[in-house]
Order: structure tokens, then C-alpha cells, then sequence
């Protein structure tokens, strides 16, 4: 797996898979940019599954995301990802 300080240099299709994989090596981060802009880091724990998102953007919607950066917490249900609803960073 592709460890946290290569994601600089990783192909954003690398980072885009690595984001929607539900595992990577444990106690990682995988990071989603477009060019040099950080839009969302993935945290994975010890057993390399995601528990944490923190989304940098609004993703174009501010009514709905008016809370940037916030994080969502990831629980994994039937092996898929299910990202909770968005809170501030504190």
C-alpha cells in the first residue's frame, strides 16, 4: 500500500481509488486533490479500515455544507462505507 508522505506525488487516480478502497495500511491517511488543493483526507486505523473523513470544500453545495472544513465519522456497515453526518472541527 501506498504509505501517507508518497500521496504527495501519488496520481490522483491512485488517491481517488485509495479513497474509496475500505481498507489501506493501517494508521494511514490518503488524500484527495484536485492540482495542489486538498479536498478530503481519509484516516484509517490500526487495522487499516477508514474511520475519519475531513472535507476542506463545500463541494460546490454551501446550503448544505456550510461547515468547512468539517470532518464525518465512518462507521463500515455490509462492507460498505457509510459516512456520518458533517461536524466541526474542533
Amino acid at each position: 500500500m501506498v504509505r501517507p508522505e508518497s500521496l504527495r506525488s501519488a496520481p490522483s487516480c491512485l488517491i481517488t481509488s485509495l479513497l474509496r478502497s475500505q481498507s489501506s495500511e493501517s494508521n494511514s491517511v490518503a488524500q484527495k486533490k484536485d492540482g495542489d488543493k486538498l479536498l478530503t483526507e481519509r484516516y484509517y486505523n490500526e487495522k487499516g479500515e477508514p474511520y475519519l473523513d475531513i472535507d476542506y470544500t463545500d463541494h460546490g453545495n454551501p446550503k448544505a455544507h456550510p461547515i468547512v472544513p468539517h470532518k464525518r465519522n465512518i462507521n463500515l456497515e455490509n462492507s460498505h462505507i457509510k459516512r456520518g453526518k458533517q461536524e466541526k472541527i474542533e
